[in-house]
């Protein structure tokens, strides 16, 4: 067609009475000719003996750099598809012509097809088939999929092969390297390479550790028969699906007082995740011996899952007067938003509270209830009467939130604290000598 192009007319008749449709413009996905083209004249063949045609074709540009290409029929008689024009194919010259009309026939009845042209000017050109000539492969951009953390081995059939004489693949070619590991048979694989066909599955991919994309990486090959490889070298693009990495943990340890429970928070249990995901839940594993574990004031079981946001009301609670370094233990696993992480030990030290002087010797300090929503009740036992004890309330920033001076009278050893105006957290009750206990407000 004129300016490039070509057009088909469908006979919907019969041979006996032909009846054509509407023209289809470029049809079959005949590829176009890169550049301004006054005219492509063709002719339709059985090249390669398949049973469908393929089409040969001259692309007039006027007189500069005319060409022959071809185009193999990839698709089938009934439902033709075509290949990427191969300029030049076969050898062939088109001798500076600028307008030759293909016409192919056996002539010379050997068998293959010849070529006739009819020039612009009225001549004919005669192209006789010396069959044997080999004709180099083809190949095209190809991609591979692994997940992550996982070499690929690639196969024969991830690297696209096409050769009009029918020859079959030798060797593929690195031409140029990836940023990844690529090794043949466990040696790192150097450009130009060339990995023999049989041998193809030695060929492996490895992407660098917790590494994903798609693309993620890629290289440069090119395809041999047993005589010539491929003009061109192709892409090969490895996509690299990310797959979820399991957390870890540690051992980890926490401190309380004597009598006084541990309300545990998110940052008590290590946590790492390689893909960057946040802390989801913690799974008690096994139960202290010592002691009781509580969530939200119910005992917890072992294979509870809490989570994160629900860490503050898990509480270690020690029996009366128990102490020890160390003083109970128990197992908990991490969890990012798909899996468990190995277990490990969270390991419970009770400090001994004990005065420096006799006057708080025999002092117990009870808090009730804990956590607490509204009135904390502080009760103080084994306090001399007449004694006088400073007591106060800090927040989690050491900022002091309420303090006094308690002086011990009969039937005055306990007290109402209104906590209903504060902001939920953790706060501490600080008496004298050191004695503290932890509560939580929520």
């Amino acid at each position: 067609g004129y300016y490039g192009t070509l057009r088909f007319f469908e006979n919907t008749g019969t041979p006996e009475a032909p009846a054509f449709a509407a023209p289809v413009m470029d049809p079959f996905g005949i590829p176009a000719v890169p550049g301004y083209v006054y005219a492509r004249l063709f002719d339709l063949v059985d090249f390669d003996g398949d049973g469908d045609l393929d089409i040969f074709y001259q692309a007039y540009t006027g007189y500069s750099n005319p060409s022959f290409f071809f185009s193999e029929n990839t698709g089938t008689p009934q439902a033709p598809a075509f290949s990427a024009g191969v300029e030049s194919p076969f050898g062939l010259d088109i001798g500076g012509y600028p307008a030759l009309n293909p016409v192919f026939v056996d002539i010379d009845d050997d068998g293959d097809q010849d070529l006739f042209g009819g020039v612009y000017y009225g001549g004919l050109v005669y192209y006789e088939n010396l069959f044997g000539t080999n004709v180099g492969p083809t190949s095209a951009d190809a991609s591979v999929q692994t997940d992550e953390d996982t070499p690929y081995a690639f196969q024969i059939s991830d690297f696209p092969f096409d050769d009009l004489n029918g020859d079959d693949l030798s060797f593929v070619e690195i031409f140029a390297l990836p940023g990844g590991d690529l090794a043949f048979d466990g040696t790192a694989v150097t450009a130009g390479q060339q990995i023999p066909a049989a041998q193809i599955g030695l060929l492996v991919y490895t992407p660098q550790p917790d590494g994903w994309g798609t693309p993620y990486d890629s290289f440069l090959f090119r395809v041999a028969d047993q005589e010539l490889t491929s003009t061109d070298s192709y892409n090969m693009i490895v996509d690299v699906i990310a797959v979820n990495d399991v957390p870890t943990t540690e051992n980890a340890v926490v401190t309380t007082d004597e009598d006084t429970p541990y309300f545990f928070s998110s940052g008590d249990f290590p946590f790492s995740d390689p893909d960057g995901t946040l802390l989801s839940a913690v799974r008690i594993e096994s139960l202290p011996a010592l002691g009781e574990l509580t969530l939200d004031g119910a005992p917890a079981t072992a294979g509870q899952v809490i989570p994160e946001g629900e860490l503050s009301l898990l509480a270690f609670t020690p029996e009366t007067d128990g102490f020890g370094v160390p003083y109970t233990s128990f197992d908990f696993s991490v969890y990012d938003d798909q899996e468990f992480s190995d277990p490990a030990t969270m390991t419970i030290n009770v400090d001994e509270v004990s005065a420096a002087s006799d006057l708080y010797r025999n002092l117990h300090v009870k808090l009730s209830p804990n956590p607490v929503g509204g009135l904390l009740r502080l009760s103080l036992e084994g306090l001399t009467e007449g004694a006088e004890l400073p007591v106060r309330i800090v927040d989690a920033g050491g900022a002091v939130r309420w303090q006094q001076s308690w002086k011990v009278a009969p039937g005055a050893n306990a007290q109402t604290i209104d906590l209903s105006d504060w902001p939920a957290g953790a706060y501490v009750l600080q008496l004298a000598d050191g004695i503290s206990r932890q509560f939580v407000k929520f």
